[in-house]
């Protein structure tokens, strides 16, 4: 089960808290997440295709935050297998990743613009 689940253009969740859902706690595909908590999430926190991530916070899932051409800012992660995981064609910045077991950031060629906060890896 996913907790929430939008596939459409333009979609915003605000103010969510996904926890103890199967697969993703909020799985969005094209628009903006902000302000909104994912914990002990199967797979995803959070997991967005395209658009933006703002001052989320993800905790005990997989992958805290997961996306692919995403802009990710001022969010953070602890306790996550992964704390982001991200694709070329994403950037991220002034975020917090700590204590991510594997990883605070994964990244297949996304751009940092600085000023993340990790506990482990590069930033």
């Amino acid at each position: 089960m996913i907790g929430v689940f939008l596939i459409g253009h333009g979609s915003l969740v605000e103010g969510v808290h996904a926890k103890n859902n199967q697969s993703d706690g909020l799985h969005v595909w094209y628009g903006i997440v902000r302000r909104s908590t994912a914990i002990q999430n199967g797979v995803s926190g959070i997991y967005m295709k395209t658009g933006i991530l703002e001052n989320n916070y993800a905790e005990f899932n997989y992958f805290g935050l997961f996306g692919q051409q995403i802009t990710v800012l001022g969010n953070s992660t602890t306790n996550n297998k992964y704390g982001l995981n991200v694709t070329q064609g994403s950037i991220y910045g002034s975020n917090s990743f700590t204590n991510d077991t594997v990883s605070d950031v994964y990244s297949f060629g996304a751009i940092s613009q600085g000023n993340n906060v990790c506990g482990i890896g590069p930033c």
